[in-house]
């Protein structure tokens, strides 16, 4: 009875977890919310540079599964890419951790409205904040 009752409750909590579904990256608003040396790096960029910035994350898609599982989505000249990983939640309230080719990345994750942000604990690029729309 215990195992079903858990079962029942792994089930109610996934169909209601916000984070389940696809994900559009809106590339403006998460160079908006880039901030400090990250912020500086990009203003210092040529047009032409933040150009090649935006293109390279213009349309990237994030589904995340019910069962833990993520799907990244997105374009390189015109070639459809993707890659798989997992994600989980972490020890601490809104806190995610995605992996991907064996890369563990751990992000504090909100919604504003119906948006999602995304804030990388290791900043590793220029979006310190990822900000995305549901699809």
């Amino acid at each position: 009875m215990t195992m079903l009752v858990m079962l029942a409750y792994q089930g109610l909590y996934a169909q209601t977890n916000p984070l389940v579904g696809s994900w559009l990256l809106d590339v403006d608003k998460s160079i908006q919310m880039m901030s400090g040396e990250m912020r500086q790096r990009y203003d210092s960029l040529s047009t032409d540079g933040k150009v090649r910035v935006k293109t390279a994350m213009n349309e990237r898609f994030f589904n995340f599964q019910e069962n833990g599982t993520i799907q990244v989505l997105w374009k390189v000249n015109e070639q459809p890419k993707e890659s798989f990983g997992v994600w989980a939640h972490g020890s601490e309230a809104g806190l995610i951790i995605i992996t991907i080719d064996s890369n563990p990345q751990e992000f504090e994750y909100s919604f504003e409205g119906s948006e999602l942000q995304l804030r990388n604990r290791q900043i590793t690029g220029f979006f310190t904040t990822l900000c995305f729309n549901r699809q």
